[in-house]
């Protein structure tokens, strides 16, 4: 595997961090049926080629696959008329 590239091994353990950002390397291991050393490893090069942060979010979404223009998070509070 080329080290630069994303390939569907990695694109099937972000699509699992896009389910569950707070999900485990073992719960990854059990969704793809991949080994949790396999797991393991795509982690952490996937954090260091800053791809994903540490909490296993998606910082790079074209660089794993999924071509994004932006995104915005907008929290509402509710107001009394």
């Amino acid at each position: 595997m080329e080290q630069n590239r994303v390939d569907m091994k990695d694109r099937r353990i972000v699509e699992c961090l896009i389910k569950d950002p707070q999900t485990t390397p073992q719960l990854i291991a059990d969704q793809t049926g991949y080994p949790p050393s396999t797991v393991q490893k795509r982690l952490l090069r996937l954090q260091q080629k800053e791809y994903i942060g540490r909490g296993y979010y998606v910082r790079d979404w074209a660089a794993v696959g999924f071509p994004l223009k932006s995104r915005v998070d907008i929290e509402v509070s509710a107001v009394a008329l």
